[in-house]
């Protein structure tokens, strides 16, 4: 089941980057950067909001520094934007359909990533759950409780709200279904 879900949650994965990517080439970037991932500044405003302990943190240090690192796994300051795009973890893509990017990122620029209409709410509630599932399965816990039905069709929601040519095409390559009704 692991292995068939990990499979569909791989083409999830470079779909949604790859759109996001795509999308984030509209931000007008300052002289010199010829690709978002050369400005996080840019990106990821300082956002000031207060933590639960009271004390004032900034919301988007987290992606910049993700950014970063990136950047630096990709080769540092020169590196091609593609590389650095595929040195992102799967949560840096997921957290970019939160509410706290609305305004600032989701409104101007990444709702080009999917179908006219999509709602940023539905994607995320969507591709929350599929981020913890597919924590689940990389760290081997059981899915004897999951509902697994559920989430492949969050699979197909979610890549159908990018594409539903992909959707079709990774829906006609995959196992999941089969492996679920298999499950003793």
């Amino acid at each position: 089941m692991s292995a068939a879900i990990l499979h569909d949650l791989g083409h999830l994965e470079v779909a949604l980057r790859n759109a996001y990517d795509t999308s984030l080439a509209r931000v007008p970037l300052p002289a010199g950067a010829e690709h978002w991932t050369q400005a996080p500044a840019t990106l990821f405003v300082r956002q000031p909001k207060r933590a639960k302990d009271g004390t004032s943190i900034d919301a988007n240090d987290t992606p910049r520094r993700q950014v970063l690192a990136a950047r630096r796994a990709a080769g540092g300051p020169n590196a091609p934007g593609g590389k650095v795009v595929a040195e992102f973890s799967f949560g840096f893509w997921r957290y970019l359909s939160t509410s706290a990017h609305e305004v600032p990122l989701w409104r101007p620029y990444l709702h080009h990533a999917f179908q006219p209409g999509t709602s940023r709410r539905d994607l995320d509630q969507a591709v929350r759950q599929l981020h913890l599932l597919r924590n689940r399965v990389a760290h081997h816990e059981n899915l004897l409780t999951a509902n697994l039905a559920a989430r492949h069709d969050d699979v197909g929601r979610v890549l159908a709200m990018i594409s539903a040519q992909l959707e079709q095409h990774v829906a006609g390559r995959s196992t999941w279904a089969s492996v679920l009704t298999q499950r003793p």
